[in-house]
């Protein structure tokens, strides 16, 4: 016995369960950007940090989306007439990502240096619309819509890569996600 009343074999299983216990916590999901990855589709596969030939590399990605939401609520008046509000939203992203990375062909800590900018030219277009229908069935409606063609800023990663038989291990860094900011198609960096 120890001075806390416990055997030494005793601490290492009351560890682990703690530990089981904090990873099986239930918590909340959560999403950057409203459920949009925060990273560029397909830049980090499977086999992201096999090493790859040094020198340049070009690439290109093509980026489509397309949602559509829509809603609708009836409501009563105190007088006991009957309204609707009814919504919707439209909105579409064609964006071509292109690139271009630097592999060093020298060891950087042991490891495969990289580092890639990535820049992407696009067109973006929101539409919302909006009816109320009053208690006497007049209505009011409204729209909105913005359509632009841009070019995102200039954003950055930069990775290490090491290689030991068939264990591969990466690094990267890359710029910062700032959630308190609206939906666009610049980076952060």
């Amino acid at each position: 016995m120890t001075c806390s009343g416990r055997t030494a074999a005793e601490k290492p299983s009351i560890l682990a369960l703690a530990a089981t216990l904090v990873i099986l916590a239930p918590s909340s999901a959560k999403a950057d950007a409203g459920g949009v990855s925060f990273w560029l589709p397909g830049t980090f596969g499977g086999l992201a940090a096999t090493p790859v030939t040094p020198g340049w590399s070009y690439e290109t990605m093509y980026i489509h989306l397309q949602q559509y939401a829509g809603a609708g609520r009836e409501f009563g008046t105190s007088g006991g007439a009957r309204g609707s509000v009814v919504t919707g939203l439209n909105a579409r992203a064609d964006v071509l990502v292109e690139g271009v990375t630097c592999t060093s062909a020298l060891p950087v800590f042991g490891g495969q240096a990289a580092f890639t900018l990535l820049a992407a030219p696009g067109n973006l277009g929101v539409g919302i619309d909006a009816t109320l229908t009053g208690p006497r069935g007049n209505t009011i409606s409204g729209s909105r819509s913005d359509n632009r063609t841009t070019l995102s800023d200039v954003f950055y990663q930069g990775t290490l890569k090491w290689n030991q038989g068939v264990h591969n291990e990466m690094v990267y860094i890359a710029g910062k996600f700032q959630a308190e900011r609206m939906t666009r198609i610049d980076w952060p960096i």
